[in-house]
């Protein structure tokens, strides 16, 4: 076999290769792994009240872009001891807050709000005071187990009259 014959059948093989890769069946991503809570996900405005000590809470507007229910079962971050879902329900015609052990559920094309006075997210036993101006970083788990990882910018707030003392 002479060298000309090698180059030409070592051409028309990688060819051939070449053509049959540009045949191969490439599936959506959908199709392939199934689609996770966080992935619909989109958190804007997120904010925290800046604390010296004991607790403080975070708030911000979480969207549901995806096409089904969304349901956050829980959140973590370095700068505090322990994280819970609080939401504002009313007891005896007061209005008091309490762990939404259930979570925050979002339908589909829905945004939550969390604010002050109403459903957010408690950070407690703070491991450093929590200055305006500083970001902090706070990990939202979905009932899937999916995560999602939200930059939160700590700011001064006086309004809504709460005191998270602990």
């Amino acid at each position: 076999m002479t060298k000309t014959t090698r180059l030409l059948r070592a051409t028309t093989v990688a060819a051939i290769l070449l053509g049959l890769t540009g045949c191969a069946v490439h599936l959506p991503a959908s199709a392939q792994t199934p689609a996770k809570q966080a992935d619909g996900v989109q958190v804007s405005r997120a904010w925290a009240k800046a604390a010296d000590s004991g607790m403080t809470a975070a708030f911000g507007d979480v969207k549901n872009t995806g096409s089904g229910t969304v349901i956050v079962v829980g959140a973590s971050s370095s700068t505090a001891s322990s994280l819970q879902l609080h939401e504002t329900v009313t007891k005896n015609g007061a209005e008091t807050m309490q762990e939404a052990k259930s979570g925050f559920r979002i339908p589909a094309g829905s945004t939550l709000h969390l604010a002050p006075g109403g459903s957010h997210i408690m950070l407690m036993g703070l491991k450093a005071p929590l200055k305006a101006g500083q970001e902090i970083s706070v990990t939202l788990r979905f009932s899937d187990g999916s995560t999602s990882c939200v930059a939160i910018l700590v700011k001064d707030f006086s309004g809504a009259n709460e005191n998270y003392k602990g």
